[in-house]
């Protein structure tokens, strides 16, 4: 195809070259296309119009931008992997990933946003495939890049998943929240925690690999396990809930010893 659009809901079999401004287009329901889809021109357009939408992909594919008009699904079936050219903003949808073992399927060097959406499966993203913002993302990671926790009025970017070498941030900018979900693994570096619009919530397992300090913002613990070998020094701020700490609090912190670690062993 060149500048004609693919649209509705079936299966589309066959591989798909789009050289020109394509566009395929999840509409009124599932639509999958079977086959590989090659967006030769650079200028492919995948949509998901409605919240009940689901654009699936079954083969090796790529476009230059994916839309989610509402908060339909855009899912990579078991052996589907997707090359996207620009940033891709989910908003409040959903991406599912349904390779095993945490196989490599999206690819975006631009980037992932989500403002309450939702990534979800059993697959994984690409390394530099950087993700921020709000919502869920409960797929394994073991790539390298980032994962910012951005805006949302305090809702949290919760990682349900097992995630390893990723750099945590939590951005200052605006009031922002990232959270160890209740079946969140992770480990990684110290985050920088120096500002009252930064929040670090724990519910899972967090393992932090150097020495973390805290000059102002919250941890808040709630039921999970924060462990750092390195020690914690809180400066100022926050750590309340209850959990359990397998680290050393150091510090002048007001609210240090505030109950933040019910269960500490470090």
């Amino acid at each position: 195809i060149i500048s004609g659009t693919i649209t509705g809901l079936g299966t589309v079999t066959g591989a798909i070259t789009a050289s020109g401004g394509a566009h395929i287009t999840a509409n009124a329901g599932t639509l999958t296309i079977a086959g590989a889809v090659t967006d030769s021109g650079g200028a492919l357009v995948l949509t998901i119009t409605g919240a009940t939408d689901n654009l699936t992909l079954n083969g090796a594919s790529s476009a230059r931008t994916v839309t989610f008009s509402s908060t339909g699904t855009l899912e990579l079936n078991t052996a589907g992997t997707l090359t996207v050219g620009t940033l891709m903003a989910v908003g409040g949808g959903t991406v599912k990933l349904d390779a095993l073992a945490g196989a490599t399927q999206l690819t975006n060097a631009n980037g992932i946003t989500l403002t309450g959406g939702t990534i979800r499966g059993t697959g994984s993203v690409e390394a530099s495939t950087n993700i921020s913002g709000f919502g869920t993302v409960s797929i394994p990671i073991s790539t390298t890049g980032t994962i910012t926790a951005s805006g949302g009025a305090g809702l949290a970017l919760t990682l349900s998943g097992t995630v390893t070498n990723r750099t945590l941030v939590i951005s200052t900018s605006a009031a922002s929240n990232l959270t160890i979900g209740s079946t969140g693994t992770v480990t990684a570096a110290a985050l920088s925690i120096s500002s009252a619009n930064q929040t670090l919530g724990v519910a899972g397992a967090l393992t932090l690999t150097g020495a973390q300090s805290m000059t102002l913002g919250k941890i808040t613990m709630a039921g999970g396990t924060l462990t750092d070998s390195s020690g914690l020094t809180v400066t100022a701020g926050t750590l309340s809930g209850c959990g359990k700490g397998a680290a050393k609090v150091s510090g002048d912190g007001a609210t240090k010893a505030a109950g933040g670690v019910c269960d500490r062993t470090g």
